[in-house]
């Protein structure tokens, strides 16, 4: 029986020195193993030198971090999501709340941006700034401090709360500044801003972004211009960007927009978008048409100082002619002010076998319009027609055309 306690007491024992050490090991473990870098970090532990950081590196508690300017940093979360540094940036690396330091990173300046997973969802993220701690479920967040007395807390999914006498939070879709002050911190509530949106997106977190609405009203598909600038206006949700073949158009307060377009000759396609805050897109493309050159037109018959009655038959002061000649389909035909565009054929060409033509008239006008009303007109002449007698009637019709007594 005395046998039994002691080996009951021996087991307990070794029972309590292998939790204190899984307790020890999971405090002083890493906690973090860096997936990326763009740029360069460097680190530091205790007392010893700054080394670079390098990708495949794992992160210990207590490690100071680095990240220079325009560079970033991504690293696996201990399990529990991820997170990603942005520079100029310094930070260090804590062990949870639970433990020594009482906080996951704290951030002296720059950004951190972190998509929190914790298996208990009781477990909570803690971030140390200038202002104090930041407690957050699940979620995905940025924290980013200027290290003078600017913080700004976003929230892109789940809820950060920042605790100084009182609790402020920035909810989904919400960014909480706070300014030090002699009198204690003082805060403001906004929306989060597209560039943060954007960072999230990038790092491919499980963000559901939500779509814009995307109205446009200028122009409509298929219309054409005749002026090589045009305005493109619409509506879209409040707060959302909008880009025009990649460059942005300003928008309203209510969502409404308008921006000018360079168009070149011919078929023009037009890339709209909008990006909502959460960096949801919704695209619309319209094709339209500049032309700004009058419609082409070549006159074959009659030629310019045409006789018609030497071209035609004619009967009395009457003479009627062939007029053949090319423009392009779809415009209006007019001769002399009488609409003749039933006569142009699919290519463009046109055939009046027998055109009235008074022998008292000296222009033959032809006009060509198209839908932009842009006009191309020839005006050919028409001599007089030979009289050899002088009565009047010209020789084609006059049936003694060197005897003026004859009739």
């Amino acid at each position: 029986m005395l046998f039994d306690t002691k080996k009951s007491t021996l087991l307990l024992t070794f029972l309590v020195i292998i939790a204190v050490f899984v307790f020890y090991f999971k405090a002083y473990a890493a906690i973090a193993k860096v997936s990326s870098i763009e740029g360069m970090a460097i680190y530091k532990e205790g007392d010893e030198g700054w080394k670079p950081l390098k990708p495949g590196m794992e992160i210990s508690g207590g490690i100071s971090i680095r990240v220079q300017e325009k560079s970033r940093i991504e690293a696996a979360f201990d399990g529990r999501g991820s997170w990603a540094a942005m520079g100029p940036a310094q930070i260090e690396t804590g062990k949870g709340e639970k433990h020594k330091q009482g906080f996951d990173f704290k951030l002296e300046r720059g950004h951190i941006a972190v998509l929190y997973q914790p298996e208990d969802p009781e477990e909570k993220l803690v971030i140390e700034t200038i202002h104090g701690k930041m407690t957050a479920g699940a979620g995905v967040f940025s924290v980013i401090s200027d290290g003078e007395g600017k913080t700004e807390v976003a929230s892109g999914k789940g809820t950060i709360c920042f605790h100084h006498g009182k609790t402020l939070c920035a909810d989904e879709g919400q960014m909480l500044i706070l300014k030090k002050t002699p009198d204690g911190p003082e805060s403001d509530l906004r929306k989060v801003p597209p560039d943060i949106n954007r960072l999230w997106v990038k790092l491919k977190w499980p963000i559901a972004p939500k779509k814009p609405a995307l109205t446009i009203l200028r122009p409509q598909d298929g219309m054409f211009f005749s002026e090589p600038n045009i305005y493109v206006t619409g509506t879209t949700t409040p707060g959302a960007t909008v880009m025009v073949n990649k460059t942005e158009v300003p928008v309203n307060r209510n969502g409404s927009f308008s921006g000018t377009v360079s168009l070149y000759e011919g078929e023009n396609t037009l890339d709209i978008q909008a990006i909502s805050p959460s960096g949801g897109t919704e695209n619309i493309t319209v094709t339209v048409h500049l032309d700004n050159t009058p419609p082409m037109l070549t006159i074959s018959q009659p030629i310019d100082g045409f006789d018609p009655t030497t071209i035609g038959t004619c009967d009395q002061r009457i003479c009627y002619i062939q007029v053949f000649g090319l423009t392009e389909p779809g415009v209006s035909l007019l001769i002399n002010g009488v609409n003749a565009s039933r006569y142009i054929e699919d290519d463009g060409s046109f055939l009046i076998q027998d055109y009235p033509i008074s022998l008292d008239e000296r222009t033959l006008t032809i006009e060509v319009e198209d839908m932009l009303r842009q006009r191309t007109i020839e005006i050919l002449h028409m001599v007089q027609p030979m009289d050899t007698d002088g009565d009047g009637q010209p020789d084609v019709s006059d049936a003694c055309p060197t005897d003026p007594t004859c009739q």
